[in-house]
């Protein structure tokens, strides 16, 4: 089985959208950029066409090295740079600086509206971008997920011969940069795409390391971090393994034992990871206050999620929804601090009512023994 998230991975692992930059075809032989180059090439345009600032050669030199530390790149010398300017001022790119300004030590463009095109591609790269785009359609052009949308957005700008701007940050999605497992995320990728059976080695929180024989499913990515479910030897049911967590990873030549469980359906009735078959949905019933209901409505926890208007009061509105409970839910629940307040199930008001105390108990001012605090 490959989901819609494992497509989109697979894209974003081929680099396409960042690295299929070729000189102007005017050249005598189509020879390709190398993403450092294009770097330093952009900001260099950007800073010419720069009609409120002027930039000395050190300028230049401080904000190409600025981007490219921004994109985990190398940096480069002055001489580099000297080097660039002359090679863009002559063919195919035939950039004009002003004369005054250089005299003055000053790097600017005679003509402001002029810029110089890093984005012609080969046929073959053209093809190859094509049937990328014509595979990747049906699930990015009507996703709802952002990173979808902007991936989908950077293979049409390529598509239409625009160069991807790398050296503005103008994009970020909430991620974390320094996770740790992501070194085997595309081995694990491929596995669940191709169905290869793995051995993993993996070290749980607080107990011993552990060895799983594991046919792989399903990848999800949760609260910043990344989940591998799948079928192991070792336990009954489906085994979840958090990437970060993970030893060391290689192939089990091992005959796939495939499932036939459709993970969106899986994860439906439940917020994050924590899923099991004893869990079942049910009716969770809010107070929420009139302050934090705007948040909650535009985001609501789940596609059953309806308000109760006849139970609105003054300064609070009531809504329900059909969820599974566990540490995810209560976890996002508590987050919501006195803004929110479970009513319904018991058991989860009950829980939720553990919490509070234990945090009162955490940050309420201890007595000593003479009474004082």
């Amino acid at each position: 089985m490959q989901s819609e998230s494992l497509v989109m991975s697979e894209c974003v692992n081929s680099q396409l959208c960042v690295q299929q930059f070729t000189i102007h075809k005017s050249h005598r032989k189509s020879m390709p950029l190398d993403k450092n180059k294009v770097l330093r090439y952009q900001v260099i345009d950007k800073c010419l066409r720069d009609t409120a600032h002027r930039y000395k050669m050190t300028d230049l030199l401080h904000y190409c090295n600025k981007a490219l530390r921004r994109n985990d790149l190398k940096e480069c010398a002055l001489r580099t740079l000297q080097n660039d300017i002359k090679t863009l001022r002559g063919a195919p790119y035939n950039i004009e600086l002003d004369p005054v300004a250089e005299k003055e030590g000053y790097y600017t463009y005679y003509d402001r509206s002029q810029t110089f095109s890093l984005s012609s591609l080969s046929d073959e790269e053209k093809s190859a971008l094509q049937k990328t785009i014509d595979l990747l359609e049906p699930v990015c052009k009507h996703s709802h997920n952002s990173q979808h949308l902007w991936m989908y957005h950077c293979l049409r700008q390529l598509q239409m011969g625009n160069a991807l701007d790398l050296c503005d940050s103008n994009i970020s999605f909430g991620g974390n940069e320094d996770f740790k497992g992501m070194e085997y995320f595309s081995q694990v990728m491929e596995s669940v795409s191709m169905r290869k059976p793995l051995i993993v080695k993996y070290h749980p929180y607080f107990e011993d390391s552990v060895t799983f024989h594991l046919h792989p499913y399903h990848l999800r990515q949760y609260n910043n971090r990344w989940f591998l479910f799948g079928k192991s030897e070792e336990r009954e049911g489906l085994t979840n393994l958090a990437l970060d967590r993970i030893l060391s990873i290689k192939t089990w030549k091992t005959t796939f034992i495939p499932t036939d469980i459709d993970f969106t359906d899986y994860f439906y009735d439940v917020v994050g990871v924590t899923v099991n078959d004893e869990m079942q949905p049910h009716r969770i019933l809010l107070k929420v206050s009139n302050h934090q209901f705007p948040y909650i409505a535009t985001k609501p926890f789940h596609g059953s999620y309806r308000e109760i208007k006849e139970m609105q009061g003054e300064d609070h509105h009531i809504i329900e929804f059909n969820m599974a409970v566990n540490y995810e839910l209560t976890a996002q629940l508590l987050s919501y601090g006195a803004e929110v307040e479970v009513l319904e199930p018991a058991s989860l008001r009950e829980t939720m009512a553990n919490l509070a105390e234990r945090l009162h108990a955490t940050y309420h001012p201890k007595c000593d023994k003479t009474g004082t605090t």
